[in-house]
């Protein structure tokens, strides 16, 4: 499970007493720029799946997306005072996913 560090501390230390392995995922945006463009390909492909879910719905539609020079994603909130919360779980969820992947693969060698 990874998890943010600075909002869930109390949280993360349940997790780890009721034997739960979590990992911190940095939270800065190049980081996670990867996870978003692969969210973002997986759309356009239409093999996103989040089953009409209102509240993701609500979340995404206050997320705006703004590249930098090296071509990396940053989301920002449109409407501060909205929440946008269940899309950056999502971003998260699939960075720790690609993470996971590579390690596999690491792990594999190449020739299996």
């Amino acid at each position: 499970m990874a998890f943010d560090k600075y909002k869930s501390r109390e949280f993360v230390k349940f997790m780890e007493q009721a034997k739960f392995k979590v990992q911190n995922l940095d939270q800065q945006y190049w980081k996670k720029s990867e996870a978003f463009r692969d969210i973002e390909r997986k759309i356009k492909d239409k093999k996103f799946y989040y089953l009409h879910n209102k509240a993701f719905e609500y979340c995404i539609g206050n997320v705006k997306a703004v590249e930098d020079a090296d071509e990396r994603v940053r989301f920002e909130k449109v409407a501060p005072k909205k929440r946008m919360d269940l899309f950056d779980a999502t971003v998260i969820a699939c960075k720790q996913y690609i993470n996971d992947k590579d390690k596999k693969n690491r792990l594999s060698g190449w020739f299996n």
